[in-house]
Order: structure tokens, then C-alpha cells, then sequence
């Protein structure tokens, strides 16, 4: 494919110093082998059903696995990296400038924006991501919490869970179309005409994402957002791509590097309004055990008790900083794969 080869000829003069192979086959036929063999897994505008099946398999194996959607003036970027521990710079008191002294004697400030009383140290922190699964199954309740004054970021969200629904039933009957993006474009565009052959799929989704009760009657009077999507789905806007590209850039490298926090976990985009918002999504049941684990946290800070919790286990306070690098496939080449279309862009392993 032509695009494939475009791709790879760019990447590749970017940095010479990284072989990177091409691969333009299905990216749903894929075993579940050729997922496992990466450090992290990207994903662009890919359906949901094979994002879905890609992050399971990630999850599983605690692969970082990122995914990103571009449709018009809005896009999101998606990140589940399992248990991830990383580094942050923090600033400390300088015991030796606790007289009060702050004559530089002639020196140059210190860099990094610390004071001449303070100094940067690292400290390693941990957090846990969850399953795109869970994600999209975020409750009401957390949902108007976080997004209780972003009403048109629920209507964005309603308007996903719609439309990336009818596009996984429109490719389960119509398998050929994974591979032919404009006819399923044209069909995903003909789905709000009452003539179209598809439009009992759009009355079906929809009824059965408000008898869900994960949205509120007025987010789900987005008939305007959700043509919008339809109207220009799976079609791109270069600034809109510039901008999602750099954040999912800078997120895979805090990831790979561990020197920041990554996405936590979700991040909706806005063009027109110059708008993004991380929010943090899961279901009910991972809401109810991250708040029994704070509560563990703190009772265990307070009290000096040790706490068994599983996720208190699962901390270790003395690591090594110098040993937290993804290095489970050091060696191999990188690889940039196309996903089912020539359209999407390139999936890509950051091994060394």
C-alpha cells in the first residue's frame, strides 16, 4: 500500500537509528501473539471493537496500550497502562540555607525553577490505570462529578458511545467493509435517514445506551453532535491531528521514560473552543475498590498499621529508579503496522 510506504519513509528519516518495518495486513485477523510481542501498542482510529480486543490483550499481559480518534473538530486519546510506577522532580527544603541566607554570592540561580533555599530530588510514585472496558462503563454518578460544568464533553461522550457502537455492528455485518473505509463511511453518514437500510441499527443502539442510565435526559438530546460525528467520520482535520498527535507524542514518551505521569486516563478534545479534559474513567466496581484502597492508604499513614490490601502489596517503595525502563524487548527493531485501513495511522513499538 502506498500510504505504508510514505509512512515508513518518514519515520525512517526522522531517526536513523531505529529500524522499522512495515505491515499493511488486517489488523483484525492479527493473533493475539503479534500484540504480546510489543512493549506498547498504539492505535488510531481504530473501532471500538478492535480497540476493545487489543487493550484486553495489553491489559492482560501489562503492555501499555494507547489509542486516539480524530472525527472533524474533535478527537480523544485513551491510555491504559496497568500498574505504572514513575518519577516526578520534586523540590525540598535546603537544610543548609535554613538561616535564612539567600546570598547567591555571585553564582548563578539554580535551573528547574528551584529557589536558592531548595533543591530537586526524584520521587517515585505509582498509580493504576484500567481497562478501556471498565472505561466506557464509567457510572452517572462519577460521570457528573468530573464533568458536571463540561456539559458538552457528556454530549461528546454520549455522541461516541453512539456512533462507535453502530460502526462495530455495521462491520460485524459487513466484514468486507474493514477493509473498504469509504463504503462503511457512506453507510455510517446514510445512518440518521429514515430511508436508510441502516437506520433501525441507529434506533437499536441508542435505546439501548439510555436504558443504561449512564447518561442524563438532556445529554442525551445530542441528536446535533452525534450527525455531526456521523458527518465527518473517520475523516481528518490536520490541526486537529497536529494538536491530539502531540499529546499522545508526549504521553507515550512520560510512559516509556517514567520521568512524568502519563494520560489518566481519558482526554476529550475540542478544536474550535481550544479545549482538552483528562478524566479519570471506570466503572462502578473499580470506583468502589480505588476508594476502599485510599481509605487503606490513609488509615495506614494515620495509624502506622501495615494494611494487606491487594493494591498495598502491590507497592514497593524501595525501587531502584535506574532499573524502571521498559526493556522487556531490548534488542529488537521497531515496527510501524497500518491498522485495517491505509487511512488510519501507524501503530507504533518504542522498543530499543
Amino acid at each position: 500500500a502506498l500510504v505504508v510506504d510514505v509512512a515508513l519513509h518518514y519515520f525512517a528519516e526522522m531517526n536513523p537509528m531505529i529500524t522499522l518495518n512495515k505491515d499493511s495486513s488486517n489488523a483484525f485477523e492479527k493473533s493475539d501473539a503479534f500484540y504480546e510481542s510489543f512493549d506498547v501498542v498504539i492505535v488510531s482510529n481504530c473501532a471500538r471493537n478492535l480497540q476493545l480486543r487489543i487493550d484486553a490483550i495489553c491489559h492482560q499481559q501489562n503492555i501499555g496500550f494507547f489509542s486516539s480518534r480524530s472525527m472533524g473538530r474533535y478527537g480523544y486519546v485513551f491510555a491504559d497502562l496497568q500498574r505504572h510506577k514513575f518519577q516526578i522532580e520534586v523540590k525540598n527544603s535546603n537544610d543548609n540555607n535554613s538561616s535564612g541566607n539567600n546570598n547567591n554570592n555571585g553564582k548563578q540561580a539554580p535551573k528547574n525553577g528551584a529557589s536558592d533555599d531548595e533543591k530537586l530530588s526524584n520521587k517515585l510514585e505509582s498509580a493504576q490505570w484500567y481497562s478501556l472496558q471498565s472505561a466506557l462503563a464509567i457510572s452517572n454518578k462519577s460521570l457528573m462529578k468530573q464533568l458536571r460544568k463540561k456539559e458538552h464533553f457528556r454530549r461528546l461522550f454520549y455522541a461516541l458511545q453512539v456512533c462507535e457502537q453502530i460502526e462495530d455492528v455495521l462491520l460485524s455485518n459487513n466484514k468486507d467493509w474493514i477493509c473498504k473505509p469509504d463504503q462503511l463511511r457512506d453507510a455510517m453518514q446514510s445512518i440518521c435517514d429514515a430511508q436508510s437500510v441502516h437506520a433501525q441499527i441507529y434506533k437499536d443502539v441508542e435505546a439501548n445506551i439510555k436504558s443504561g442510565k449512564q447518561f442524563n435526559d438532556a445529554d442525551t438530546n445530542s441528536d446535533e453532535m452525534i450527525k455531526h460525528l456521523l458527518s465527518v467520520w473517520n475523516l481528518s482535520v490536520c490541526p486537529s491531528n497536529a494538536i491530539l498527535g502531540g499529546y499522545l507524542a508526549n504521553f507515550v514518551m512520560f510512559y516509556v521514560q517514567r520521568k512524568q505521569k502519563p494520560l489518566h486516563n481519558f482526554l476529550f478534545f475540542d478544536m474550535w473552543n481550544c479545549e482538552a479534559l483528562e478524566v479519570v474513567m471506570r466503572n462502578e466496581a473499580d470506583e468502589k475498590l480505588y476508594t476502599a484502597q485510599e481509605k487503606a492508604k490513609e488509615k495506614e499513614k494515620q495509624t502506622g498499621q501495615n494494611v494487606t490490601t491487594m493494591e498495598i502489596e502491590q507497592e514497593e517503595p524501595s525501587v531502584d529508579i535506574t532499573n524502571l525502563s521498559v526493556e522487556k524487548n531490548k534488542g529488537k527493531s521497531a515496527m510501524i503496522t497500518l491498522s485495517e485501513s491505509d487511512d488510519d495511522d501507524p501503530d507504533i513499538d518504542l522498543t530499543k
